[in-house]
């Protein structure tokens, strides 16, 4: 029980560091792209 709630919280803080860097791919390619614009 205990080591099934370790991998759950694993998998919820590798969730939330994916959705972090993706976050940051899409400012980070936005601003890619304006800057391509100008």
């Amino acid at each position: 029980m205990l080591a099934l709630n370790f991998d759950q919280a694993q998998l919820y803080k590798n969730a939330i560091i994916n959705r972090r860097i993706s976050q940051q791919n899409q400012k980070t390619s936005s601003n890619f792209r304006l800057w391509l614009v100008n």
